[in-house]
């Protein structure tokens, strides 16, 4: 089972790449896996903050990529 500060890593090793390419101003872990009390299966949930000008195509693509598309 994968823990908080590997998801922490995973999200600050493509911030550039999120924020160049939708627009994203911020990622926030929050959920089971940021208290370190996520159980096999358990999901990862991440709050996203998206700058008011990102055009909805570019949004819409963010939401579609498949579980996993940094892993």
């Amino acid at each position: 089972m994968k823990s908080r500060e590997y998801y922490i890593s995973l999200i600050t090793s493509h911030a550039e790449e999120l924020k160049k390419n939708f627009g994203i101003k911020s990622l926030r872990l929050f959920g089971s896996v940021s208290r370190n009390e996520q159980k096999e299966g358990s999901d990862v949930d991440i709050c996203v903050d998206i700058t008011e000008n990102v055009p909805c195509s570019k949004t819409e693509t963010f939401s579609r990529k498949p579980a996993g598309m940094f892993c």
